[in-house]
This record gives structure tokens, sequence and C-alpha cells, in this order.
């Protein structure tokens, strides 16, 4: 490690220690609980960096869930709320797919701030392929930390708790992505203009929110009976796998 490096590494720790320090002295942390050491940062920072890395089958799956769950709710809110009939939903299915394969797969997962920035927000050159939707922002993973409490207090291990947490984390992640994918499917196949794409992403997130762990089974018969196809993406959430609600 060059010296600059671990100046940095420093800084960083006696940040860490001096937000520690004055939450202690403003009473914001319980008694019982002691103040940080730099043994115990160096220890947390080692695991949050262990932690970082997901295994690719760990990746795949991730991915898969995501994927299923977007698939159901987007399809629900382009048949109930934009009238789309089963063959319009085929359609839509087969271009989201070739969107998946050649937007989102080809840039090795991409970034989503990278693939927003190009896709959806424009430019100031001319561009066909962005959306001139400006004022589109993800939604923030856990801002509040219920998330992160209910793993911390699921397992005894920070290291197995933050390793779960993060995975959750990249599956909302990549959740964003289909959301981006079903977007530039919508304008450029369907002719969905400014209007109609923020209606849709309006009413997905509402649904999303009104969304239970038991409704998406009854969705998923009833569009691989609306669609007379049993579609492979399901398989990833079927059976009560890769539940979302909590």
């Amino acid at each position: 490690m060059s010296d600059l490096a671990k100046l940095a590494k420093k800084i960083k720790i006696n940040q860490v220690l001096n937000v520690d320090r004055q939450k202690v002295k403003n009473g914001e942390l319980p008694k019982k609980v002691k103040p940080l050491t730099v043994k115990m940062v160096r220890a947390a920072a080692h695991i949050d960096k262990q932690t970082d890395y997901i295994p690719k089958e760990d990746l795949d799956r991730i991915i898969g869930v995501a994927r299923a769950h977007a698939l159901w709710l987007h399809m629900d809110v382009l048949k109930h709320v934009f009238k789309f009939t089963s063959k319009q939903l085929m359609i839509y299915y087969s271009k989201l797919k070739a969107v998946y394969a050649h937007a989102i797969d080809d840039t090795s997962g991409g970034n989503v701030d990278d693939i927003i920035n190009t896709t959806v927000h424009g430019s100031r050159k001319d561009d066909s392929g962005n959306m001139d939707y400006p004022e589109y922002e993800v939604t923030p993973f856990d801002p509040k930390g219920v998330l992160y409490e209910h793993y911390v207090d699921k397992y005894s291990s920070m290291k197995k708790s933050l390793a779960e947490y993060k995975m959750m984390q990249r599956t909302f992640i990549e959740f964003d992505k289909c959301e981006v994918a079903s977007m530039l499917v919508l304008k450029d196949y369907f002719g969905f203009a400014h209007v109609r794409l923020c209606r849709f992403i309006d009413t997905l997130r509402q649904s999303f929110k009104n969304a239970t762990w038991k409704l998406y089974e009854g969705k998923i018969k009833y569009f691989e009976k609306l669609c007379k196809t049993e579609f492979s993406e399901f398989a990833a959430i079927k059976g009560g796998k890769g539940v979302f609600w909590y």
C-alpha cells in the first residue's frame, strides 16, 4: 500500500471515530454501547470489503429474481392501466428480452446511473435513443435503514448480515435496471411519450408498495394463462422463492 493510500485510510478511520465520539458526547447512543476503537473500525472495514463480492452463482440468482418480479409487475400495469392485449404483452416480452441482452447485459451488468444518464435523462446532443425524462430517479434503497436492522437482528454474524443485506441491495439495483429496460421498450416499440412513461413509472411504484408475497403467485398464473405461455423467468420466484416483501 502506498503512503498516500495509508494516509487516506487513516483519515477515514479518524473520521469514523470522530463521528462516534460526537454521538457519545451528544448522548445519541445507548449507555451500554461502547465507543468505537481503531481495531473495531478496521475489523468492520475488512468485513465491509469482503462482503462487496457476490459470487457469480448468487449474482445470476439475484438477476433472475429481480427480472421475474419486474416482469409480472410491469405486465400487470400494462394490462390493467394501459389495456394491453395478450398479443401486445407478448410483443413487449419479446422486445424486453432483446433490451436486456443488448442494452443491459452487454455492458457487463452496467452501472445504473450510467444507464439512466444515457437512456432516460437525455443529453445535449440529439439522440433518438434517449427518453428526455430528466426528472426520472430510481427509488432510494432502504432510506431509513429498516432492512439493514432486519438483517442485523436476523444473524449473530455481522459478516453474514452484511452479505445478505448487500445481496438484497443488488437485487433492487437489478430491479431498477428492469424499470429502465421497460421504458426503452415502451418508448421505442409502443410510442410511449413523456406523459405515459411518467404514468407507467408512478403506477408501477405504487403497485410495488401495495404488493405482498401472497399476491405474485396468483399474478404469475394469471399471465401464463392469459398469454398461453409458461414464462421461464418466473421459475426464479415460483413456490415462494425470491420474496421481495416482508
